[in-house]
């Protein structure tokens, strides 16, 4: 199981995240990841975030698709 470091003290399970989305913090943009009934926000990137669970490439293609 791979586990991603989303906080200093908040890892997650790639397979279990069932949403990403970009929110906006106090005064800057955060991403929020739903899990299960958990929300969880970080200041990673959604592009990085994405990369790191290998749903997005560091290709020149910087779409991202929802379903």
């Amino acid at each position: 199981m791979k586990l991603i470091k989303i906080s200093n003290n908040v890892a997650v399970n790639p397979e279990s995240i069932d949403a990403i989305e970009v929110g906006k913090g106090q005064s800057k943009k955060t991403t929020i990841i739903q899990v299960g009934t958990k929300t969880y926000t970080t200041e990673m990137g959604v592009k990085e975030l994405l990369t790191s669970i290998e749903l997005a490439s560091t290709s020149k293609w910087d779409g991202f698709f929802g379903g």
